[in-house]
Formats: structure tokens, sequence, C-alpha cells
């Protein structure tokens, strides 16, 4: 099993992200995200309030002997405890669910509103630029669907964690030994889930460029505009088969990955089994020898069951958790992008005459190693009409960018009105 310990940068990252996604969604809905808490921390009790039901119980009878009318009594604190318990089990998931669903779209509407908000301060350069491209795909991959899987791990790991916890804590007056055994095969394996975790989003952030790829051939195989001329060249079998290459080297990838979780979960699996089916044996064994009562070992025999399964939920749930971070570090990164283009100033020429002059105006755009423009000095009178021509490629199009001030030039200046376009 090969194991990646996080680094204390990898540690600071991902604690940050975290804070930062829980803001965003506690400022969103703060009654919804306190009630989902709430629900969690219900649920989390529930595990060890139905063994601690179990134990007392079975304790009572053994006590009473043959148990008569009048000593419901004795029983009844531990009826009422198995009753409140057995009401949050049943009514904790619907709440539960029905909070992540409130939370779900207004979280959806918030990330979605300041995506579309940010784009729009955002310049022209930045949307024809391949690796800002890369950037604002990897930030609309779901991200909504990212925070509230970030949520709902987050849940299920305050509800494991809690129920791990106390089952460890009524485990060990049974069994001291309990939280020594754990630890030896709880941290490798939280070690080879973070590993996984992280492989498999790296994987992810190195195929935004073919995943744009492959939504851009079905974009031509499928779309209105494009499908005539795709079957009047006959370029069909061309685009499926480059579309068939991408999806299946994902495929070969993540099967890999898929194999490697299959085998150290079955191997962890295995081993916690038989090192707490031996743990139970020595219970047994200090139970016929009069240390422990018959309630200890219904309690044990329910509660290590119940404790294999949280404790591999808790570590599945913190490498799930950590791995939502990274995604969200996508928008993150996104909404931390600048305009290039700012205004200095917003002064407002003092007339309208519409006198424009190019003054040895030089651009490049950005990714190319070759100018655009070169020395461009152009005077254009008020009243004067003025026709580009050209052919394809003479930087027509270019100049008039220049002019809208969608690109701001590399050397030289456009002045309107005698005034410089940037300090309009």
């Amino acid at each position: 099993m090969s194991l990646h310990v996080p680094s204390s940068t990898d540690v600071k990252k991902l604690l940050s992200n975290g804070r930062w996604a829980l803001k965003l969604i506690w400022s969103t809905n703060a009654p919804l995200t306190a009630g989902l808490a709430a629900a969690t921390f219900l649920r989390g009790m529930v595990p060890a309030g139905l063994a601690l039901f179990a134990r007392g119980l079975i304790n009572a009878f053994v006590h009473e002997g043959r148990m008569g009318a009048e000593s419901i009594y004795t029983l009844l604190p531990w009826l009422l405890l198995g009753f409140g318990v057995t009401v949050i089990e049943a009514i904790g998931p619907l709440a539960e669910k029905f909070c992540t669903q409130r939370l779900h779209d207004d979280v959806n509407l918030k990330i979605a509103s300041d995506i579309l908000e940010h784009s729009a301060q955002l310049e022209v350069a930045f949307f024809e630029s391949p690796s800002k491209r890369d950037v604002i795909q990897r930030a609309q991959q779901n991200p909504a669907d990212h925070f509230m899987k970030f949520v709902e791990e987050s849940q299920a790991l305050a509800t494991s964690l809690l129920q791990t916890l106390s089952l460890v804590i009524i485990l060990v007056m049974v069994e001291p030994l309990i939280p020594w055994i754990l630890a030896p095969f709880a941290l490798p394996y939280l070690f080879f889930h973070w590993r996984l975790s992280r492989r498999q989003y790296q994987e992810e952030y190195r195929r935004t460029p073919q995943r744009r790829w492959t939504g851009y051939f079905v974009s031509l195989l499928t779309s209105r505009r494009s499908v005539m001329e795709i079957r009047l060249l006959e370029l069909s079998p061309f685009l499926l088969d480059k579309f068939r290459s991408l999806i299946t080297q994902f495929r070969d990838r993540d099967r890999t990955m898929y194999f490697r979780s299959l085998g150290g979960s079955s191997l962890f699996a295995l081993v916690t089994t038989v090192v707490f089916y031996l743990i139970f044996v020595r219970v047994i064994f200090n139970a016929l020898k009069g240390v422990l009562t018959v309630g200890d070992i219904a309690l044990f025999g329910g509660a290590t069951s119940r404790l294999r399964f949280s404790l591999e939920r808790v570590i599945r749930s913190l490498s799930g958790t950590m791995e939502q971070t990274l995604y969200i570090s996508n928008l993150i990164e996104f909404l931390s992008q600048r305009p290039q283009i700012v205004s200095s100033s917003s002064v407002i020429p003092s007339s309208s005459r519409g006198e424009i002059e190019f003054k040895n105006v030089s651009f490049t755009y950005p990714g190319s190693t070759e100018p655009t423009l070169r020395g461009i000095s152009l005077h254009i009178r008020p009243g004067e009409i003025i026709a580009l021509v050209g052919e394809n490629g003479a930087r027509k199009t270019t100049l008039v960018k220049l002019l809208a001030r969608l690109y701001d030039p590399d050397q030289g200046c456009i002045e309107l009105e005698g005034i410089e376009l940037k300090t309009l």
C-alpha cells in the first residue's frame, strides 16, 4: 500500500479552502446550515445511544432475574432512551435531506451568480487565452455540486467521527486496548485514501483541455449549425474517432485508480475484521471468568461492528472532504483573477466631435510572440469617414478592438478628443 503523507503546505491549503467554503455556505443560508449541523450531531450519537440501551436493558433483565410487572419501572429509563434514539434515527435522515436540498439550491444560485458577475468584469483577453479558458472551465465544472459534496462529506465526517468517538469511549469500559489497536490501521488507511483523492484531482486538473475538446467534438456532431457541413464533408468518422480516443484514455486511467481503491479498502476491511474478532474472543473469555457481564458481551458485539464501519466512513469522508476542497480551489482561482484593463480616472470629454488619433501604436496578442500591430499612427478628424480595407488577417479587427478598448496597446496611445482612452 503506497502512502503519501500530506505536507504542511497541503494541510494549510486544505484548511484555507475549507474555511472559505464554509464561510460562503454560512453566508448563503445560516439557518439551514445550523439545522444541518444540529441534525448531524444528533445522528452521530445514535449508535452509542443504541449500544447503551441494549446493554442497560440486558443487564437489568439479568440482575432482576424473572421480571414481574413491578419491574417495569426499572426498565423505564432504558426504554425511554431506546425510544428517543430510535425517533432520532428515523427523523434525522429526513431533516438532513430537507436541509441539504434547500441548501443546494441556494448555493447553486449564489455560485452561479458570482461566476457570471465576475466574468462580466474580466477583459476579452482573458477569454481568448487558452490557459485562462482552462481556469474558467475548471470553475464551471459543477461548482455547486462540489460545494454540496463538500457539505455532505463534512456532514458524514462529523457524524461518523461522533459515532466513532462515542463508541470507542463505551468500548474502552469493556476493553481498554481498543484505541491502541485502531490507530496503527487507521492512519495508514487515511494516508492511502488521501493519496488516491489527490491523484484523482490532479488527473481531472490535467484533463481540462481534453475535456474542452470532447465537448467541441460533441458540439460539432450534434449542433444544428454544424451538422450539415459535417455530413457533406464526411467528417463524422474522424470526429468520432478523436472523441473515442480521449474518452478511452480517461476510462483506462480511471480504471487503474478504481483497482487501487478496491485493493486498499479490501485489505483494511479484512485486517480490521480479524482484529476485532480476536478482541471479541478475548471479551468472551473475560465474561466466562466473571470479569464482564452478558450485557457487556452484547454491547461489544454490536458496537464493534458499527465501530469498524464508522471508522472506515471517517477515513473515506475525511479524504472526500479534502478532495472537494481541491475542487473548490478551482473556483477560488477563478474568482481571484483580476481584470488587467482598468481606468485610472473618470474623465469625460468636453466635446463629442469624434476626433480619434493613434500615436505609434504597437500591440501583441497574449500568448503570441509576433506583434500584430507595429508603430501604427492614424488621425481621424471630426466628420471624416474612414474605411478599413484589407484581406483576412490584415489586422482590421485588431485596430477596432483597440479603439473599443477591449485591449490596451503595448506601446503608444490612442486618444479621443485629445484624451487618452485609458483615462476615460
